[in-house]
């Protein structure tokens, strides 16, 4: 299983290593819709459906911490989970 990190270190990768092709960025789009959006919204602010009804807060993607995080870090993060993001 990928976990975002440089084979037999504990540093995550800085750049996605797949080529960006458009079935790629189509199959994520649909992914997001159907696991992120909810909580993180269309914009990924943290303003999905469920915050609006008070069951949890999420995480701004626009938030300075988040933009500067590798893509190895986001990659951990999403498969992860928030809390295993910095095992």
């Amino acid at each position: 299983m990928n976990t975002g990190r440089m084979t037999g270190t504990t540093n995550f990768i800085d750049a996605n290593p797949l080529e960006i092709t458009r079935q790629l960025l189509d199959r994520g789009q649909e992914r997001y819709q159907i696991y992120c959006l909810p909580c993180h919204g269309p914009a990924g602010d943290g303003k999905g459906i469920t915050g609006k009804y008070g069951m949890i807060s999420m995480a701004n993607f626009h938030d300075e911490r988040l933009v500067k995080m590798t893509d190895g870090e986001l990659f951990n993060t999403m498969t992860s989970g928030n809390r295993g993001s910095r095992n």
